[in-house]
């Protein structure tokens, strides 16, 4: 026989297990991964502006069973149930809604048993363990004692993992390669509208060349640039309730609906099929969507169209939204706020050529994004296949 079944707990050499009380956090120091860092599309967990960090001394004396290494399992236990990632060469610490498995490696490699945990096999595991009322949640020693199958060959199971690996490497590459160009995008714009340092007629940088400035309400701007409000370059109007959602992709309900901070769930019909700027109205605020295809963009959202779409972009991304937020119990924007916001307003040859830098950027990013998708999808679907035995592998020797 290929397979062989275990216990969890009998292929495991550790569990990292730190739940409890939480550790105090800090500005900076060792990242703490929480639930929310883990999984959506993404091997190892995401460390972004949202994370947060402990103190070396806590790192070192907080947590009672240690911390993940390199080649770990995290799993989410409470909340996000069954979001998974595998630890990379950083230096982590991790929350108390989450644990870490070391897996035994004489029995099962990590990256094999990382790939069998994402499963569509292992989401409905995960899915009967769940016991929370309120709150999704697994009890742990269930998760442990639960009986899974694996192949015995550990050639076996590297050679799949590799497999798999291959094409999540490809799809970090584009990745890193996106974000350099949204970094470049951002960087330009920093660099042309706020430091107004643009190519003078001589090809020199405006400001510091000694372009002349004048006084307005936002401080000193070139010579021959306005203040105005954001709404004299956009239009924006709300989203709407789709009439029907459901939780899961399928055959019949694929276009995504769009809440305040992504894809909140799908249905069978699209208020959106042109380029627009979507962003959050109630709950999550400060996250622009750029959206380019059919999508139904919920009531939780803003809707914004312009002319001058990258430029736009840019500045939805700098608002201060805390500022502007009147919600007392939830988060609340509305169309007027954003309207009324204050803008720069260059030269229109300026914008133009901006546009046109980036519009050349994103179409990468979106031919990225494109091929990321048909890449997950094929991941997806060959995972299964690859883990019952019904494609077999080459074993290198």
């Amino acid at each position: 026989m290929r397979f062989k079944s275990y216990k969890l707990e009998d292929i495991l050499e550790k569990v990292i297990d730190n739940r409890g009380k939480t550790p105090p956090t800090v500005d900076a120091g060792v990242p703490l991964i929480q639930s929310f860092m883990l999984g959506k599309g993404n091997r190892y967990p995401l460390v972004n502006d949202k994370t947060k960090f402990v103190s070396i001394d806590t790192y070192n004396t907080w947590f009672r069973s240690g911390h993940p290494e390199k080649g770990d399992v995290l799993i989410a236990v409470n909340g996000s149930i069954g979001e998974v990632s595998i630890v990379d060469k950083k230096k982590y610490s991790i929350a108390q809604d989450l644990i870490g498995l070391r897996f035994d490696k004489t029995l099962c490699s990590p990256k094999y048993m990382y790939y069998l945990m994402i499963s569509n096999y292992m989401k409905e595991v995960y899915s009967r363990l769940n016991n929370g009322a309120t709150r999704p949640s697994i009890r742990v020693p269930h998760l442990m004692g639960y009986e899974i199958e694996i192949i015995k060959s550990i050639e076996e199971q590297k050679s799949i993992a590799n497999i798999l690996s291959s094409l999540d490497d490809k799809i970090e590459i584009n990745n890193k390669i996106n974000k350099n160009l949204e970094e470049l995008a951002q960087t330009l714009y920093k660099r042309w509208f706020v430091d107004f340092e643009f190519p003078n007629e001589d090809g020199e940088p405006y400001k510091s060349s000694g372009g002349e400035m004048v006084e307005s309400e936002l401080g000193l701007i070139p010579e021959g640039w306005d203040i105005t409000n954001f709404s004299t370059i956009i239009n924006i109007y709300s989203g709407k309730r789709p009439p029907k959602k459901v939780k899961e992709r399928d055959s019949k309900y694929e276009i995504p609906v769009l809440g305040a901070s992504g894809i909140m769930a799908y249905t069978n019909d699209y208020n959106i099929q042109s380029e627009v700027l979507v962003i959050g109205r109630v709950g999550t605020h400060g996250v622009v969507q750029r959206i380019n295809e059919k999508v139904w963009s919920s009531d939780n959202t803003l809707i914004i169209e312009s002319q001058k779409y990258y430029f736009s972009y840019q500045i939805l991304m700098s608002i201060d939204y805390k500022s502007l937020n009147r919600g007392s119990t939830q988060p609340l924007i509305t169309q007027t706020d954003i309207k009324k916001v204050d803008i720069v307003k260059p030269n229109n040859v300026l914008v133009e050529n901006y546009e046109e830098i980036c519009r050349n950027a994103f179409n990468v990013i979106n031919s990225n994004n494109i091929q990321n998708n048909i890449l997950c999808e094929f991941r997806n679907e060959l995972l299964p296949k690859l883990m019952n035995g019904e494609i077999e592998v080459p074993i290198e020797e």
